[in-house]
């Protein structure tokens, strides 16, 4: 068994890694552990977690990487909103690729880290099944309106077009305020991963990547496909 790290923005992405991922990779030689983000250290106090602020994201990936064991570390963070203290040019904040490489380059390009941020946001593979997430948010007859907003993208990764057409914000436009730490780790769980990779051609790079790396030895993970591929966001 291989052990990998990997380092989350919040709640939700947390649920969908020790709900979906873990059993999945589990059975192919991977045990996942999952960290939420460390937004503060008060002293004497639990740290809070969650959030987006990039030192505190890269001092928890340090603390990660400083375990010898773990063949891999990585991230699941959401590309729409990464922090824009991240040191980079500005046209390097429009480039998702750009982005997972600076914060590679921020740590020292160590071999086993290979952050990976998700395109939009989180909330695209609730698009994936329109039928099922209006079923889940027990608003089974906002399906069609969730369909419409799906409409136009070659892939719910695509989803996105400024700020108030980010996937987050289209499915609020229909669900109102919805939960969405509850909603998006139930609708993946039953979408199940075949059918989430199916949809989303990045978020399966990434899980083919994980899997490898249950054949890999402590300190060799190979340089993921998500990396390797041209092209921008």
């Amino acid at each position: 068994m291989r052990r990998v790290l990997i380092l989350v923005e919040g709640d939700t992405e947390e649920r969908i890694v020790k709900d979906v991922l873990v059993p999945h990779l589990l059975d192919r030689g991977v045990v996942l552990q999952v960290t939420k983000v460390t937004t503060g250290r008060p002293i004497g106090a639990a740290p809070f977690k969650g959030g987006g602020d990039y030192t505190k994201i890269r001092g928890d990936l340090r603390r990660l990487l400083g375990d010898s064991n773990a063949v891999a570390v990585t991230t699941w963070f959401d590309f729409y909103g990464f922090p824009r203290n991240l040191p980079c040019a500005p046209g390097e904040l429009q480039r998702i690729e750009a982005i997972e490489r600076r914060i590679h380059a921020s740590l020292g390009d160590l071999p086993r880290l290979f952050p990976y941020l998700q395109r939009h946001e989180t909330e695209a593979l609730l698009f994936i099944d329109p039928a099922l997430t209006a079923r889940v948010a027990l608003q089974a007859s906002t399906a069609s309106r969730i369909e419409a907003h799906r409409h136009g993208f070659a892939s719910v990764e695509d989803i996105n077009l400024d700020p108030q057409g980010a996937p987050s914000k289209r499915l609020q436009s229909v669900l109102g305020n919805y939960a969405k730490p509850q909603l998006a780790p139930t609708v993946v769980q039953r979408l199940g991963v075949p059918r989430v990779r199916e949809a989303c051609r990045r978020w399966a790079l990434w899980v083919g990547w994980l899997e490898s790396l249950g054949h890999a030895e402590v300190g060799s993970a190979s340089r993921p496909p998500w990396w390797t591929e041209p092209g921008a966001i």
